[in-house]
């Protein structure tokens, strides 16, 4: 399936949200591409799209594997601290 060159469809997309009702909301976002002029990352003033639009990988695919990246440093922690805390009580 052939995704729309639009900047939210591109790879350097990201966007901002907000806690509104319990779920996150999508207000907005910027280009995170280091090779974009600052001018261009401001999307609703842009003339056009610009020349570095790539599409994006599933996105599903790359937050499962940060998230889960995420949750090992967590366990980390965790375990870094229990640690801790067991040394505190002797």
């Amino acid at each position: 399936m052939e995704q729309d060159k639009k900047c939210k469809n591109c790879k350097f997309y990201k966007s901002y949200f907000v806690i509104k009702d319990a779920r996150l909301k999508v207000i907005g976002g910027f280009c995170d591409n280091d090779f974009v002029h600052p001018n261009v990352t401001k999307i609703k003033y842009s003339p056009k799209l610009c020349d570095k639009w790539q599409p994006q990988q599933n996105r599903v695919e790359v937050w499962r594997d940060d998230i889960n990246h995420i949750l090992k440093d967590i366990r980390k922690s965790l375990a870094d601290i229990t640690l801790i805390l067991k040394d505190d009580e002797n």
